[in-house]
């Protein structure tokens, strides 16, 4: 149903499931409204239950609300299940509780705070311990559904107020409009998530963390009521590189949609995740210096993104100093919210970045190239030191098969002999082995075995397996070296 209705959803009907309702703001315009969802049913065949239909209905029940034209109220039969609950004595029937004030939690204040302890006797380190601390939260729901849980519809154009409320579980809003007494409108509660808890002592990411549920449940900024309405300034930023060179593109797009394109050329070489870096801090400088104070950035970078979110953790010095430019310069506006997109989201911003031969909207425009000749960050010397891999068993297997050369001791160089039917050595000089189904296995140095291993085993895409599933995995990733299983399962 709601494929079926996706472009009426939210203006003439509303589905849930199975049950829809076709609402109107006029009377005169009711039957055309009809009318048009009727044709849609019509046309994918979808026919109704009369028995089930009503018309022309100022207030009724839709699921477990009462509506009507003022307000929207909960179904007593609802509240008064919830008090004659009992205390729960397991988990299924702690889940039951939980299932039934979600139901209600719109018209519930705090509704993530209320819950917090039912959710964390859920939690199976800690088991189903029923203390005091439940037993009273348990109490306090009852009582406050004693009152009457009601809801009051907005008007357009009428003020709405925002009040928030900041736990240490819990982020929580109720949105009011004032007709000669303040009457609730619309509550939400948001539980922080460990990555959102996990530094709740640094100011800075408290307040993002309050930025972000402003901005995703609110269209206003916050402490704006009214006809005020804040339009951010849009960055999209991308970048392109290639072996010789790298390309920044960006464009601004103003509150009056009228698009700004530039693009730098990076007279340096930089490698991947530092030209997406360097894309995001020239387009922060762009948008700063045309004067925007709420800006809303577009970037399909994801360790970008999740760097600034706090969600990844920068770990490489170069990262983190980007890291800290970019903080450095965000500070600089009144609102900040970065956003990833998908490649094909940010096409225009990508073809200013490779100064491809035509840009996303067809249109000829003249574009500006400038050259960035430094990073935007300082250079520091780098010492590498290199050192000579010891000899293993795959040197002799390499001089055999590439130069014809044996050792002298002659079982060795028999055994090497034999052996060397099943390798092949490519231009590279890499060697690689035949496998019995599959396709040729890259040899390893047994340094490089290790660090594959840790990265199977424990990395970005480890899993904890044991010794035969990681042994396979690295086969099927095309490696292979002596005794691999042994040490596999050494490893686990």
């Amino acid at each position: 149903m709601t494929m079926i209705f996706r472009d009426k959803v939210g203006q003439m009907v509303e589905v849930y499931i199975d049950d829809m309702v076709i609402k109107s703001k006029q009377e005169r315009h009711h039957i055309g409204d009809l009318k048009e969802v009727f044709e849609i049913l019509q046309r994918h065949r979808l026919r109704l239950n009369a028995n089930k239909c009503a018309f022309g209905v100022g207030s009724g029940l839709f699921l477990v609300y009462l509506i009507t034209k003022q307000v929207i109220e909960v179904r007593p039969d609802q509240i008064e299940a919830v008090k004659c609950l009992r205390q729960p004595g397991n988990p299924k029937e702690v889940q039951k509780l939980i299932g039934m004030l979600a139901t209600l939690n719109r018209f519930i204040s705090k509704f993530a705070d209320w819950c917090c302890p039912f959710y964390q006797i859920l939690k199976k380190w800690k088991g189903l311990h029923w203390d005091e601390e439940c037993d009273r939260a348990f109490q306090d729901l009852k009582d406050y559904f004693g009152r009457a849980l009601t809801l009051s519809a907005s008007k357009p154009g009428g003020d709405l107020y925002m009040y928030l409320s900041v736990s240490e579980h819990a982020v929580s809003v109720v949105l009011l409009r004032d007709n000669g007494a303040q009457l609730p409108v619309y509550y939400i509660s948001k539980t922080l998530v460990n990555i959102e808890t996990r530094y709740k002592l640094r100011n800075s990411v408290k307040g993002q963390v309050l930025a972000d549920f402003i901005a995703e449940f609110s269209p206003r900024a916050a402490g704006i009521t009214g006809t005020v309405k804040v339009r951010p300034w849009r960055l999209f930023v991308d970048e392109a590189s290639n072996t010789t060179r790298a390309g920044v593109g960006i464009m601004v797009v103003i509150p009056e949609e009228l698009k700004l394109e530039h693009s730098f050329r990076l007279g340096f070489r930089a490698s991947n995740n530092e030209a997406k870096y360097e894309a995001l801090l020239a387009g922060l400088r762009v948008v700063m210096d045309l004067g925007a104070r709420v800006v809303g950035v577009y970037s399909n970078s994801l360790l970008v993104v999740s760097q600034v979110q706090a969600n990844f953790e920068a770990r490489d010095p170069r990262m983190v100093e980007y890291l800290r430019l970019a903080k450095q310069i965000m500070d600089n506006f009144d609102t900040v919210k970065i956003k990833r997109i998908t490649q094909g989201q940010n096409r225009h911003a990508d073809s200013l970045a490779t100064l491809a031969s035509s840009i996303a909207d067809e249109v000829p425009q003249l574009i500006r190239v400038e050259l960035a000749p430094e990073p935007s960050i300082a250079t520091r010397a780098l010492i590498v030191q290199v050192t000579k891999a010891k000899r293993c068993w795959i040197d002799p297997i390499i001089e055999f098969l590439s130069e014809d050369r044996t050792l002298e001791d002659e079982k060795e160089a028999a055994r090497v002999r034999r052996t060397a039917a099943h390798y092949r050595l490519s231009a590279d000089r890499k060697l690689y082995r035949r496998s019995f189904k599959g396709p040729y296995l890259q040899c390893l140095h047994p340094n490089q075995a290790r660090e594959l291993l840790v990265e199977l085993y424990g990395g970005v895409c480890g899993s904890h397996v044991g010794g035969r599933s990681l042994t396979h995995r690295a086969m099927t990733q095309g490696f292979w070296w002596l005794q691999m299983r042994r040490e596999a399962t050494e490893y686990a």
